[in-house]
């Protein structure tokens, strides 16, 4: 339905048996005790490494938004409405649409932007990032998405019946942002109770394991 053009596919191999040694854990992963890290010094290998991919597969909702919204505004200059005939420009509703999905996506990249800028000077400096702040990377990466998902979400329904048609490009923003929404990483509800947690000190377990690894 969406994405269609990713390449992301499934590939199963049976029978195969695979060595402890070419296995790798999550938690190694939420450690920072990856294989790698040990002998590449680069500041981004210092990261979690769910802390890289929630940013590489938030970044993507949010162009996908900002594709919808210059493709609306492209679209919407000079196109009339259906019923009465009036420029979709100057309709105040669409206008309040376009304000709040503008805003709602400026601000969803900047905070990502500013985020991963602090992480990369800490582990330039040799500092180290608290779960917790890991955690709070997480949330900023998954609602993200949420705002980028909204505010496409407006941008089609000021689009009018023509955004139905697969000519029209913002059918196609509509429908890889909700798959790219979709991924368990982007789900802002999880993602918000895990910062949550660890905002208030209550992330780890009674058994020593975290809450949620994929910080």
């Amino acid at each position: 339905m969406g994405l269609s053009g990713s390449g992301s596919k499934d590939i199963v191999v049976s029978g195969a048996f695979v060595p402890e040694y070419r296995t790798h854990k999550f938690l190694d992963a939420y450690n920072r005790d990856n294989p790698g890290q040990a002998v590449n010094p680069g500041a981004l290998y210092r990261l979690a490494w769910a802390s890289v991919f929630a940013y590489a597969i938030a970044a993507p909702a949010v162009a996908a938004a900002m594709g919808a919204l210059d493709c609306w505004r492209e679209g919407s200059r000079a196109r009339r409405t259906a019923y009465g005939h009036k420029i979709v420009a100057d309709d105040p509703f669409a206008q309040m649409r376009l304000a709040e999905a503008a805003s709602a996506v400026d601000g969803a990249g900047q905070r990502m932007l500013g985020t991963f800028d602090e992480m990369m000077r800490l582990v330039a400096e040799g500092r180290e990032i608290s779960v917790a702040r890991r955690a709070r990377l997480r949330w900023d990466a998954a609602n993200a998405v949420q705002l980028s998902v909204h505010a496409v979400d407006l941008m089609f329904e000021s689009s009018g019946g023509r955004a139905i048609f697969q000519e029209n490009p913002i059918q196609r923003y509509f429908r890889d942002v909700h798959a790219m929404r979709a991924h368990a990483l982007n789900n802002p509800q999880r993602a918000g109770r895990t910062f949550a947690m660890a905002d208030m000190g209550s992330f780890i377990d009674e058994r020593g394991f975290p809450a949620d690894i994929f910080v």
